[in-house]
């Protein structure tokens, strides 16, 4: 009798049981820890909220006046070219200092040397208060020369805050 190529269905069945028996042992503990895993999703982060530096304005004494408005220094903008500020700086606080009242609101000096420390120009703004703004280029220019020197500007800007009472 001649052989068959074709295997019996039990052999075919026991083929497939033996195919899936090893897939079961490759893949089965894979398949088990992804199935009883739990998904852990993060929560979404917000980005980071960017924050100005800030530094508060430097209060002056109004020239040591009782009912002066309080002074506050305000934005400081120079040039290249200054050498040893301070001087300058002092000065043109002190003036702001002495000539402010109770109505001023605010006022910007603007001052420039030259290399020998001669004040050049002196320009001053305070809005529809001149005799503030007079005030303090006077008294800026009749101090003479200071040691800062040039060539170049100094501008500070000057406000005057309410006062607490």
């Amino acid at each position: 009798m001649p052989m068959s190529l074709t295997p019996s269905p039990l052999a075919r069945v026991g083929r497939v049981a033996l195919g899936l028996a090893v897939a079961a042992a490759v893949f089965g503990p894979s398949l088990a820890v992804f199935a009883t895993s739990h998904l852990e999703v993060p929560a979404p982060t917000r980005p980071p909220i960017e924050v100005i530096a800030a530094r508060p304005f430097a209060r002056l004494a109004a020239g040591g006046r009782p009912g002066a408005a309080p002074l506050r220094v305000g934005p400081i903008e120079r040039t290249p070219g200054l050498v040893h500020e301070a001087p300058l700086r002092d000065r043109m606080n002190d003036a702001a200092a002495r000539c402010v009242v109770r109505s001023s609101r605010y006022l910007v000096l603007a001052a420039s040397v030259d290399g020998r420390g001669r004040l050049t120009a002196v320009q001053t703004e305070a809005g529809d208060d001149r005799a503030l703004a007079d005030c303090a280029a006077t008294r800026l220019r009749e101090a003479g020369p200071v040691e800062t020197r040039g060539p170049g500007t100094l501008e500070i800007g000057y406000f005057m805050g309410r006062s607490r009472g």
